[in-house]
């Protein structure tokens, strides 16, 4: 999965200039392996990604400068983000592998839009065998 999405990054987006992530072991894994394979200008554990986090906690403010993020973190959060987002509740919700991508305007209710949803790498496994 995780070469499947660097295959579409690399194709349609300008080079990853951050990579924020959860300190918990899973998002830590993914992550390097993302790192490995997007060469992101820089990384960075954030705490703020970990169980728990809300979407209204985050602000443009924090990615300020970047104009390609990449965040690792858990469900329920990301589900929700991307829900309020691109103001669109009836998103599937991202089973583990799966991802969004977004274009941001701002971070709050339908500062983004929604360029790519992938919920279940399972799907665009499928995809990519028909």
């Amino acid at each position: 999965m995780a070469s499947g999405f660097a295959a579409w990054v690399g194709a349609s987006a300008p080079p990853v200039s951050l990579l924020r992530y959860s300190p918990f072991r899973r998002t830590i894994q993914t992550a390097e392996l993302l790192g490995e394979l997007l060469c992101p200008s820089s990384t960075e554990v954030d705490p703020s990604l970990a169980p728990g986090a809300y979407p209204d906690a985050f602000s443009e403010q924090d990615y300020a400068g970047h104009e390609h993020v990449v965040m690792v973190s858990h469900q329920p959060f990301l589900s929700q983000a991307i829900a309020l987002w691109t103001d669109d509740v009836t998103l599937a919700a991202l089973a583990p592998g799966g991802y969004s991508t977004l274009g941001v305007t701002c971070l709050e209710r339908g500062g983004a839009a929604l360029l790519r949803h992938c919920p279940d790498p399972r799907d665009y496994i499928s995809e990519a065998r028909t």
